[in-house]
Formats: structure tokens, C-alpha cells, sequence
């Protein structure tokens, strides 16, 4: 998986391994969000049974035991999904950087400076933003969505279909949109290319 994942994601072995930890610590943070939910569930229904103190002890202190869950969990997520990937988006610099000294400069002469640097940042950039912004939040919600609906089910199956019948819909309605989102980001990447070569005078 880890040779998988620097060969797609064009990552290090250590990023690789990041980008596994960042995803696992996601889907602990989701599924720690499940217990305020909990507690309001046991609330909801001693006020139902007209014994709202009948859990009070056990409410304050899940409460409190969740802040410090909560904390400690996400403490752990923004460092391994943002301080490390952005660790490797600076390493994957200093890379080019060398890659880019070590060129001829004849390389140079057939291209412009600004185009290129211009270039080769901005996918830095993309990379580094789809890193520590997209990639450990999108597996770990489909991952940690998977695992609570399956708690759902065995806990109470009429609540988890009115909590998840939107699920198949919402998937149905990305994939059947793809062809529209491929279309669009590269009709958006086409006229990016065309500006940057107007303003520096390539044609």
C-alpha cells in the first residue's frame, strides 16, 4: 500500500506512511464525534421516560472525558495531516530545486523563467493543498462513515436508515457527475495555461 500510495500521490516513503497516519487518526476523530451524539441520545430519552436526572453523574463525566478526547484526538490530526504533509511539500521543493540545479541551461534558454516557476509551483501548491486539506478527510469520512453505520445498524436499524438513506444518493450523484467535473476543471486548467501565456508574452 505504502509503495501504491508514493507512486499515485508522488510521495516519499515517509510521507506515504504519513498520509497512512493522518487518515487513521481522521477516522478516530469522527468516530470520537459520535459520542456527544451518544450522551444526547441517553438524555433525550430519560427526559422521554420523565427521568431527566436519572444519568446526570454519567452525563458530566462523558462530557468531560469526551472534551479531553476530543482535544487529545485532534491535537494528533493537525499535526500528522497538516505539520507533516507540509513537511513533505517542503521537502518535494528542496527536490525540485536540486532537480532543476542539476539541468543544463540550455533548458532555459527554450523556456521562460517565470512560466516555469510560475508552473511548477502552482502543482506544488495543488499538491500541497489536496495533502493536508483533502486526502486524510475523504478516506477517513468514508471509512469512519462505514464503520458508524454499521454501529447504527446493530444499535437501532430504524434510526440508522432515516440517518444514512441520503448516503447511496449522495454517491450515485458524485460519480454521475464526474464526467461534468473533469470537463470543467479542465476547460478552468486550459484557460489558466492561456492567461499565463498571454501576461508573459508566449504565444
Amino acid at each position: 500500500m505504502i509503495s501504491k500510495l508514493m507512486k499515485n500521490y508522488a510521495v516519499s516513503e515517509q510521507g506515504a506512511k504519513d498520509m497512512v497516519k493522518s487518515v487513521c487518526i481522521t477516522v478516530l476523530v469522527d468516530i470520537a464525534l459520535m459520542i456527544p451524539t451518544g450522551l444526547l441520545y441517553i438524555l433525550a430519552k430519560d427526559i422521554i421516560n420523565e427521568e431527566p436526572f436519572a444519568h446526570v453523574s454519567w452525563l458530566i463525566a462523558g462530557s468531560i472525558l469526551t472534551l479531553i478526547l476530543l482535544g487529545a484526538l485532534n491535537y494528533l490530526q493537525y499535526n500528522a495531516t497538516f505539520f507533516a504533509m507540509y513537511k513533505e511539500s517542503g521537502n518535494k521543493r528542496i527536490s525540485l530545486a536540486e532537480t532543476l540545479r542539476k539541468m543544463p541551461l540550455s533548458f532555459f534558454d527554450k523556456r521562460d523563467s517565470a512560466d516555469l516557476t510560475t508552473v511548477i509551483l502552482g502543482d506544488v501548491a495543488a499538491l500541497e493543498h489536496a495533502y493536508s486539506h483533502q486526502f486524510a478527510q475523504f478516506y477517513g469520512a468514508i471509512f469512519s462513515t462505514i464503520l458508524i453505520a454499521v454501529g447504527l445498524f446493530f444499535f437501532q436499524w430504524k434510526l440508522a436508515l432515516a440517518a444514512l438513506w441520503m448516503l447511496p444518493i449522495s454517491v450515485l450523484i458524485v460519480f454521475g457527475s464526474k464526467g461534468i467535473q473533469v470537463r470543467s476543471g479542465k476547460n478552468l486548467t486550459e484557460k489558466k495555461d492561456g492567461d499565463c501565456r498571454w501576461n508573459t508574452g508566449i504565444h
